[in-house]
This record gives C-alpha cells, sequence and structure tokens, in this order.
C-alpha cells in the first residue's frame, strides 16, 4: 500500500499484528518495494513485526507484505512521528 510522508516526519513505522501465518515487510521510497530492492525490510517468524525509518525523506512510500505461509486476519499499519509544534508567544503593541 501507499503512504505521504509529510516534510518534517522524525521516523515512520511499518508494522504487521495479529492474525495467523507469517508475513514479512518491506517498504520503499518512491517505487513498490520487490524481492531484490527495498530500503528495509523485517524478516521474523510471525506476524508481530516492525521497520522504522529515522527521519524519512518526504514523498511516497510504499508498503509490501510478503506471505510465506498462508495468512489470515493480519492487520497491517504505517504511522509518521511529526514534530511537536511551538507555541507562538504573543505580542504586544503599543
Amino acid at each position: 500500500f501507499r503512504v505521504d510522508v509529510p516534510p518534517g516526519a522524525r521516523a515512520l513505522t511499518v508494522a504487521n499484528a495479529g492474525g495467523s501465518g507469517d508475513a514479512d515487510l518491506t517498504h520503499r521510497r518512491g517505487a513498490f518495494p520487490t524481492a531484490t530492492r527495498s530500503d528495509g525490510s523485517s524478516v521474523l517468524a510471525g506476524n508481530q513485526e516492525r521497520c522504522t525509518v529515522a527521519a524519512p525523506a518526504p514523498g511516497v512510500w510504499y508498503v509490501g507484505v510478503t506471505a510465506y505461509s498462508p495468512l489470515a486476519g493480519v492487520t497491517v499499519s504505517a504511522d509518521w512521528v511529526l514534530p511537536p509544534r511551538r507555541r507562538l508567544g504573543r505580542g504586544s503593541g503599543s
């Protein structure tokens, strides 16, 4: 699936959870990940996996799921972290 990461994101995390089977994750900026081209992947057994990209480049990222055994009920998510907003001070004029 496609994820639009905004400018200034501190991290991008792709994860899967739940269900049954064995699903590995891959991610890639600008193009769908393939078996030979990705920016990162998870290769643990089962469906509790996570990949985190620190300071991801803004733009379109793609997430792929590879099933190493039949899957059922697996949830895949992608989240990014933005820096906290700065509170603007109040000005006064005379």
